[in-house]
């Protein structure tokens, strides 16, 4: 069963702030399709639900971690102190978007 629309990806898209063209339109519909077909197979694997979920497709034992350290951090004057500028607690940087 097909769930997804042109209608439902445009509105998707809108939602993002963009638009697509009918072609791209075509080409995320076909993509979505397929991704809702993979997820029906994937339901139909017997005791799926009794199956832990993982972050990781294979064991991550090779990874050593540091431990957490609490550490003070600058104080709001001592974090300004190298700013060219500085209005109601923020730092003004030159405009880099026209």
């Amino acid at each position: 069963m097909n769930n997804f629309t042109k209608e439902i990806i445009d509105t998707y898209a809108e939602n993002l702030l963009f638009r697509l063209s009918e072609e791209e339109n075509a080409l995320v519909l076909n993509e979505f399709v397929d991704i809702e077909e993979r997820m029906n197979l994937i339901n139909k694997i017997p005791n799926l639900s009794s199956v832990e979920p993982m972050s990781h497709p294979f064991p991550l034992d090779d990874v050593i971690l540091r431990e957490d350290i609490h550490e003070e951090s600058l104080s709001v004057d001592d974090a300004f102190k190298n700013a060219h500028k500085v209005t109601n607690r923020e730092v003004e940087v030159p405009r880099v978007v026209a």
